[in-house]
């Protein structure tokens, strides 16, 4: 019978670390585009050429 040893990570739990980051508050019926972005437009292009709409490069940006 062979023996396994197992090396364990120990780290901070999720609720210790801070995770959020606080860049503004937007009015709630604001509407939010690429402009909003910190991308410059070499990077847009880029990812509308590997299939990015706009909808995703924002869910990228924020997410």
């Amino acid at each position: 019978m062979s023996t396994l040893y197992v090396t364990a990570k120990v780290s901070t739990p999720a609720e210790a670390r801070t995770t959020a980051v606080l860049i503004g508050e937007l009015p709630e019926d604001r509407q939010v585009t690429t402009k909003d972005t910190g991308w410059s437009e070499e990077e847009k292009e880029r990812m509308r050429q590997a299939g990015y709409d706009g909808v995703d490069m924002i869910n990228a940006w924020y997410g």
